[in-house]
């Protein structure tokens, strides 16, 4: 189907120009094959005609013209329907179709020619490159013999050293412990010391070389220290002392202005062994034995006095010296060698 053929269309024609109003510019016209200095130097009066003229309100009469939209005819529909078949075989596509193969697998090439192989060239004569090696465990190396006039030692042989203990891998930190320690205890040290002076009696006072001790604002010496078997009872009759046993008694001479000055004693008697025996025991219960005291029965008695007090030992035991303390004397004590 063919398309009419389509009409000059033309730009509408401008507005008519206001009053006092002309054109302002005129552009020429470039010809074909002309060169532009020449277009620019003809004459603007030639081309006028030509071109349209460039005015305030828009372009001029173009002198090519151009249809208008409204004159192009629009496009027919189709009268018959489009083919939906494809069109029939021709004789020589037929027989194409019937010389090619049928469809199936492509076949499989043909397999490759193998190669005549290529000798290899005879090896060298000469010694093998490598042996067998023989079934069992390898020979051992001949030892290695030193030049002569060398002296090898032997190597040394370490035996493994056991893990470090406890105390050496600490010892460093319990030295520097040691003095924190001391610090921290030494308070309580020295009032541990001040208590142990206060209870116990460990600063022996001995006599001097006419036998007196200076004990107590008082003066004091052991004047006998011996067995004896003159004990009554209080009916008195002999007292029985207890087999294995030996009763030992002993006066001691005091000399102070005042009995107050001894007062509230304390007496013991050592042995050689070191043991301590108190005075009047167990086994002198019932026997007419005094009161032991520093002190005399009469309070007015003059100064020098003597007391009388007895001990029970053991028959192999032998004394060595008799204790004479005041709680107000401590650490202090006398000590009378017997």
């Amino acid at each position: 189907m063919t398309q009419p053929p389509l009409s000059p269309w033309a730009p509408p024609p401008p507005p008519p120009p206001e009053p006092g109003e002309t054109d302002t510019a005129v552009i020429p016209a470039v010809q074909p094959d002309e060169p532009v200095t020449a277009a620019i130097q003809r004459p603007v009066d030639a081309d006028t005609a030509a071109l349209p003229q460039v005015t305030a309100r828009g372009f001029a009469q173009s002198p090519t013209p151009f249809p208008p939209p409204s004159s192009v005819a629009p496009l027919e529909a189709p009268t018959q329907p489009l083919a939906t078949t494809p069109p029939p075989l021709t004789p020589a596509a037929l027989a194409l179709l019937a010389a090619a193969p049928s469809a199936g697998p492509p076949p499989a090439p043909p397999p490759p020619t193998p190669s005549p192989p290529v000798p290899l060239p005879a090896p060298a004569a000469g010694p093998p490159l490598w042996t067998a090696a023989p079934p069992g465990p390898p020979p051992l190396a001949p030892p290695a013999v030193p030049p002569p006039g060398l002296v090898v030692q032997p190597a040394a042989v370490h035996a493994p050293t056991a893990p470090k203990g406890w105390w050496r891998r600490n010892l460093w930190g319990l030295l520097a412990l040691v003095p924190v320690l001391a610090l921290a205890m030494g308070p309580g040290v020295k009032e541990g010391l001040d208590v142990y002076n206060r209870v116990d009696f460990h600063e022996a006072v001995n006599p001097g070389a006419d036998g007196w001790v200076s004990y107590s604002d008082a003066r004091i010496k052991l004047a006998e220290l011996a067995p004896t078997t003159d004990v009554k009872t209080y009916g008195g009759e002999p007292f029985p002392v207890p087999a294995g046993t030996r009763v030992w008694r002993a006066t001691i001479t005091f000399e102070a202005s005042t009995t107050k000055a001894v007062g509230g004693c304390t007496l013991a008697l050592e042995d050689k062994d070191g043991r301590m025996f108190g005075p009047n025991p167990d086994e002198l219960d019932g026997a007419r034995v005094g009161f032991p005291a520093c002190t005399p029965e009469d309070d007015n008695a003059p100064s020098p006095w003597q007391t009388v007090t007895y001990f029970v030992l053991p028959e192999s035991a032998t004394p060595a010296a008799v204790w004479v303390s005041r709680a107000t004397s401590m650490p202090r004590y006398a000590r009378l060698p017997a």
